[in-house]
């Protein structure tokens, strides 16, 4: 997809982090922009923040976990814009915890975000987007957590996982049937987002984003990780660069991530146990200790 101006961009998780900054890029670069979050007040500052770009853009409180929420945000989208060419499903959420100190709630509730809101997400815009006709592009926010697992957070591992199986399983539907629908999946490091603070929208069913002495840990961990992260500006423009080039995967923390990824496949290839945990690279500087194994 080379031509961005004039066309529009739907983005869950919109209002922030790096569906903000993605936002923004559109913006600099022509397209009408649908913003979709569960945040009202965000949602307003995102506006404001996207309007000074000179984007014609349309807030929309939208919960990634409804189906129909996610369908009538995408009709909205078609009422005031006639089509939809960029679809960012970004929205996600993290518990940390032991697998068995996570309780059920709190592991529906990453689930139904992370993954069934992407899901959501391609099932309501992927025929739009093949009807339509024209270049057109989905990215699917996964994580770095959905190409290599580990400890204390196992409903985000588990939800990654589960959207990178899905975008690679969209591509190849698109391919198919020959659409000139685009697919991505973004597979990032440490990001300056407040995703270590998603708790703030948990829903009442879910008490507590973190379990045990370990999951609080684990949480004060990954937010030092995420302050000492990419810029998520810097990630927004390369994933504008891989929708522009049709390009699958985006790993915006490039050798890094691939060390990562060949040292799990040659775990698996090799018949050998996953590779272990390197806390003290692991750990960003200041951080609180790691967890007791």
């Amino acid at each position: 997809m080379k031509d961005f101006s004039g066309r529009t961009a739907f983005i869950t998780g919109g209002a922030s982090g790096i569906g903000l900054a993605t936002a923004k890029q559109l913006a600099r670069r022509g397209m009408n922009l649908v913003i979709a979050d569960i945040e009202d007040q965000a949602l307003a500052g995102a506006e404001a923040d996207i309007a000074a770009f000179g984007g014609d853009v349309l807030p929309l409180r939208c919960d990634v976990r409804d189906a129909g929420d996610v369908d009538r945000a995408a009709q909205s989208a078609l009422e005031r814009f006639g089509g939809v060419h960029v679809v960012f499903n970004n929205a996600g959420v993290v518990a940390t915890g032991r697998v068995e100190d996570i309780a059920a709630e709190a592991w529906r509730w990453v689930l139904d975000v992370n993954l069934w809101g992407v899901i959501n997400g391609c099932r309501v815009f992927a025929p739009i987007l093949k009807s339509q006709g024209e270049p057109s592009h989905i990215v699917n926010t996964a994580s770095m957590a959905g190409l290599s697992s580990g400890p204390l957070m196992a409903p985000y591992f588990v939800s990654k996982f589960g959207v990178v199986a899905l975008s690679e399983a969209l591509w190849y539907e698109a391919q198919l049937d020959g659409a000139s629908m685009g697919v991505s999946v973004l597979c990032p490091g440490f990001v300056r987002t407040r995703i270590h603070e998603a708790g703030r929208n948990r829903p009442e069913d879910v008490t507590s984003v973190t379990s045990g002495d370990a999951g609080a840990t684990f949480m004060q961990l990954l937010g030092a990780g995420v302050d000492a992260g990419k810029s998520p500006d810097d990630v927004a423009e390369i994933i504008v660069d891989a929708i522009e080039r049709d390009r699958f995967w985006i790993l915006p923390h490039g050798a890094e991530s691939h060390t990562t990824v060949r040292s799990r496949a040659d775990a698996i290839v090799d018949g050998t146990s996953p590779v272990p945990i390197n806390w003290a690279a692991w750990t960003p500087p200041g951080a609180a200790p790691a967890p007791a194994s």
